[in-house]
């Protein structure tokens, strides 16, 4: 993992995954998947 003090407080697919050091497809696989984390969409 990447040192998050440049990190903003809401991370997009692409940061998360860039942050975590995976592809943007294995955080979908991994983790947007899993219903106990929690999260949220703004605007569409």
């Amino acid at each position: 993992m990447k040192n998050n003090k440049n990190m903003p407080y809401l991370l997009t697919r692409e940061t998360a995954s860039q942050y975590l050091g995976i592809d943007p497809k294995s955080f979908d696989k991994y983790f947007r998947q899993r219903d106990d984390l929690k999260r949220f969409m703004i605007g569409k």
